[in-house]
C-alpha cells in the first residue's frame, strides 16, 4: 500500500539508467532483456517468482513464420523449433481465450513443461489490486480442456465481473 507505481518510459537501458540515477527506486523489466544487455547484475537484477508476478501469456515465446508451401525455408526454420515451448504457449493462449482477456486486462498465464508433465499458474485481478484470484494446477494429460476447466472455474469465481469493466 506505500508503493507509488507509475510509468518508466525508454528501452531496456535508458529505464535501468533512470533507477541507477535515482529517478525511481525500483523497477519491474523483464530480467532476460537487463542479461542481454549485461546489466542485470549491475542494476541489482532479482528474480520475481511465478508465484509472486504470473506474466502476460506468451512472454519470452518467440515465432517464426513462414509461407506453407516454402519447404526450403520450413527445413531451415526446423531445428528452432522447441516443442516444449510450443506446447506452454498453445495452454497459454488457450487460457487467455477461455477467459476473454485482451491486452488491456491484468490477466497472467504461464504454463512450465517438464519431463513429469506441466504445471499452469494462473491470474487476473482489478488493476489496483483489490480484487484478484490466482491459480495454479498440474497435470500431464489433458492440458487444454484443464486449463479451460480452471478459466471457467476463476470466471464464475469473479473474473468475469473484472474483465467486463475493461470492455466498457
Amino acid at each position: 500500500p506505500d508503493l507509488q507505481v507509475r510509468d518508466l518510459r525508454g528501452n531496456v537501458d535508458t529505464r535501468i539508467k533512470k533507477l541507477l540515477a535515482g529517478a525511481c527506486d525500483a523497477a519491474v523489466l523483464a530480467m532476460a532483456g537487463t542479461e542481454r544487455i549485461g546489466l542485470a547484475a549491475e542494476a541489482g537484477a532479482l528474480p520475481v517468482a511465478i508465484d509472486e508476478m504470473v506474466p502476460a501469456v506468451g512472454q519470452g515465446a518467440l515465432y517464426a513464420q513462414h509461407r506453407e508451401a516454402d519447404g526450403a525455408l520450413r527445413e531451415m526454420l526446423a531445428p528452432l523449433a522447441d516443442p516444449a515451448s510450443a506446447f506452454a504457449v498453445d495452454l497459454e493462449r488457450a487460457f487467455l481465450k477461455r477467459m476473454g482477456g485482451g491486452c488491456l486486462v491484468p490477466i497472467g498465464g504461464h504454463a512450465q513443461v517438464g519431463a513429469e508433465g506441466w504445471t499452469f499458474h494462473a491470474f487476473v485481478a482489478e488493476v489496483d489490486g483489490t480484487q484478484a484470484q490466482r491459480r495454479t494446477i498440474r497435470g500431464s494429460d489433458k492440458a487444454v480442456p484443464r486449463v479451460e476447466a480452471l478459466a471457467d472455474e476463476m470466471l464464475a469465481a469473479g473474473a468475469r465481473e473484472i474483465i467486463a469493466k475493461f470492455r466498457t
